[in-house]
């Protein structure tokens, strides 16, 4: 547990549980932020493959982005973990049950998501944890992103290829401290390729269109991949490694960004879903009952984790 005076150290996950790799910066189809994680939470929690320190419930961003929409997490959440949708099918639930989908109150849920800091002063914490030396770089869930992201990192060094199978769920839209999109997914399938630890028959492992987004920021796939695969870098050394390196300027990153929020990038995020749902339908379904206890609840108590305080 943090104190308010206490460094944050990150998690260490243990062998067999997940960091749920989509940002809350992701909307599903009628485009509310947040949902796609929330839902990816719960499917992890009810399968006790949550990794330790990120929460499912009725607390941090996952009530606050409920609230904005009018959805009752007493009856959502549970009802997440009981009947483990797909995530169309949750969709289809919030449509039903959301007393205020409605543009404005979606569009004021994503302005929170996209501006508000980490709480308790836990911003500065994580830019130290995470070598970060902006503090500009405040965005809470953006923060979140860069601390999976590490968590993973420090999964595959810890575990190697006996981890297990990992599925790259990074959006293609998804950007880190450069606000470049497509490199923390190519960074990603990258590491998770030369430990062997992407699933078995994965559809894109090797993607085009991340080599087209370096080739476009004038860096040579190749080199790239190759210092992954020799340093085995975190996410925020590799984007020190390409600072030096690529064409950085707004109008190329404005074109790349254009260029990734496509049908096609969409199909990737529900390709990757749909894995992960099959997946861990298959692991609920060999080990009978869900999990569904222990569902936490979030608070700014500075005897709760960083992760809970931050509304992972």
């Amino acid at each position: 547990m943090m104190g308010d005076g206490d460094p944050y150290v990150g998690t260490e996950v243990s062998r067999g549980k997940i960091v749920p790799l989509i940002s809350s910066e992701v909307p599903g189809t009628f485009g509310l932020m947040h949902l796609p994680r929330l839902w990816l939470k719960a499917l992890l929690h009810a399968t006790d493959r949550l990794a330790e320190d990120w929460g499912c419930g009725p607390g941090g961003l996952d009530k606050i982005t409920m609230d904005f929409v009018g959805v009752d997490p007493d009856a959502f959440v549970p009802w997440l973990l009981q009947a483990f949708p797909t995530f169309a099918e949750c969709e289809t639930w919030v449509r039903a049950n959301a007393r205020a989908l409605d543009e404005a109150s979606i569009a004021r849920a994503n302005a929170f998501l996209t501006t508000h800091p980490l709480p308790r002063g836990l911003g500065p914490k994580f830019r130290a944890y995470l070598g970060i030396e902006d503090d500009r770089f405040d965005v809470g869930i953006r923060l979140n992103d860069l601390d999976d992201w590490m968590a993973v990192h420090q999964y595959v060094e810890r575990y190697g290829s006996g981890g297990g199978s990992i599925v790259p769920a990074i959006s293609p839209r998804t950007t880190g401290l450069l606000g470049v999109a497509g490199l923390p997914r190519d960074w990603l399938i990258a590491l998770l390729r030369e430990e062997q630890l992407l699933p078995l028959g994965y559809r894109f492992a090797d993607d085009p269109g991340a080599g087209m987004v370096l080739r476009q920021l004038g860096v040579d796939p190749s080199a790239a991949h190759a210092f992954i695969a020799a340093e085995r870098p975190t996410y925020v050394q590799y984007e020190g490694w390409l600072r030096g390196r690529a064409l950085l300027d707004v109008a190329t990153i404005e074109e790349i960004n254009a260029g990734l929020d496509t049908d096609a990038a969409r199909a990737v995020e529900r390709y990757d879903w749909e894995l992960l749902h099959r997946t861990l339908d298959a692991r609920r379904g060999s080990s009978g009952t869900a999990h569904t206890a222990g569902i936490y609840s979030f608070s700014v108590n500075s005897a709760l984790s960083a992760h809970a305080d931050s509304g992972h």
